[in-house]
C-alpha cells in the first residue's frame, strides 16, 4: 500500500458555482448544461482539486493545500461531496498518531471544521441524507492489529461511534437506501456489513477463495490468516466494497487473486465472480 500512487474523487452535480440553484428566470442549472465538477485528493501533493467539465472540456478551476504538519506528509486520502453541494469533506491520513477529517465550503474552499479520528483514516461515504459519514481507519502503523471505522454526525462533526472491524479496513460505501454500510478487511479477508442507524456490526462475509460466505463464530482472525498464506492457500486481499443500485449485492475488489465477487446481501450465500487484470483495487 505505501508504495501505490493514490487519488480519490468526489463528484457533485450542484452548479459549478458549488450551490446547484438559479432564479426561475436565469439560465438553466449549470448540471442541465452537462456541466459538473469532481473534487480529487492527491496523497502525495496535500492538496485538493476542483476538476470542472462542460461543453468545452474540463479545467482545473482551483487547487487548495490540505495540510497541518509544514514538514511532513499529511495524506489526504479520500473526499466526498455533501447532497447539497454545499461542503466537501476531505480524510487526512496522517496524523500524531491519529488522522483527521476535514469540512470544506465548495464556495471558497475555507475550512467550516476539523475532527480528530482513528489511524490513517482512508475511504469516506455519505448517507444519501448527508448527515452522516462513515470512515474506514486504515492503519498502517505497527503490528496488524483490529482497527475500525469511524461513523461522524456530520452538522455538528462529531463522533458517534468507532466500530472496531478488523485488520486494515478498506473502503467504505453505504447503500442508496441508507441502512447499511460496506467496507472489507484487506488481512482477514472479509466483508463487513454495519447497520447504519445503530452503527454496529450486522454481518461478516468471508471473501476467502474457497471459503465464501457468512462468518460463523470462532473464524479465523487476520494472524491466523497470514499463517494460511505462508503455507500457499489463496487469498482475495479486498481492497474495495461497492454495493449495487438496487442492494442486492455488493462487489469486493480481490486485489490478490485478481477477481471482483459480487456477493450477496441479506445472508452472504451467494457469490458471483469476475475475472480481471491483476490487482484491482477501487
Amino acid at each position: 500500500m505505501r508504495g501505490l500512487a493514490l487519488a480519490a474523487l468526489a463528484l457533485t452535480l450542484a452548479a459549478c458555482a458549488g450551490t446547484g440553484t438559479t432564479p426561475a428566470a436565469g439560465p438553466a442549472p449549470a448540471a442541465a448544461r452537462g456541466e459538473y465538477a469532481v473534487y480529487v485528493v492527491s496523497e502525495s501533493a496535500d492538496e485538493a482539486s476542483r476538476v470542472e467539465f462542460g461543453p468545452g472540456g474540463a479545467r482545473i478551476a482551483g487547487k487548495r493545500p490540505i495540510s497541518a504538519m509544514p514538514v511532513e506528509i499529511d495524506g489526504p486520502h479520500g473526499v466526498a461531496v455533501s447532497p447539497d453541494g454545499r461542503f466537501y469533506y476531505v480524510t487526512v491520513a496522517h496524523g500524531t498518531p491519529f488522522g483527521s477529517l476535514w469540512k470544506l465550503s465548495t464556495a471558497n474552499d475555507s475550512v467550516s471544521a476539523r475532527l480528530t479520528l482513528g489511524r490513517f483514516p482512508a475511504t469516506i461515504d455519505l448517507t444519501p441524507d448527508g448527515e452522516y459519514a462513515f470512515i474506514s481507519n486504515f492503519n498502517l502503523h505497527g503490528d496488524p492489529v483490529p482497527s475500525s471505522v469511524s461513523k461522524v454526525h456530520l452538522p455538528s462533526m462529531t463522533e458517534v461511534a468507532r466500530t472496531e472491524t478488523c485488520v486494515m479496513p478498506h473502503g467504505s460505501r453505504v447503500n442508496r437506501a441508507g441502512t447499511k454500510q460496506y467496507s472489507v478487511c484487506m488481512m482477514d479477508d472479509e466483508l463487513v456489513e454495519i447497520d447504519v442507524a445503530s452503527g454496529e456490526v450486522s454481518q461478516r462475509v468471508s471473501v476467502r477463495p474457497g471459503m465464501e460466505g457468512p462468518m460463523q463464530s470462532g473464524a479465523a482472525s487476520g494472524m491466523a490468516a497470514m499463517k494460511h498464506d505462508a503455507a500457499g492457500a489463496k487469498v482475495c486481499s479486498p481492497t474495495w466494497a461497492q454495493p449495487s443500485p438496487d442492494g442486492r449485492f455488493v462487489s469486493v475488489a480481490c486485489n490478490t487473486a485478481a477477481e471482483v465477487l459480487a456477493v450477496e446481501t441479506g445472508g452472504g450465500t451467494g457469490t458471483r465472480r469476475f475475472a480481471t487484470g491483476a490487482n484491482p483495487y477501487n
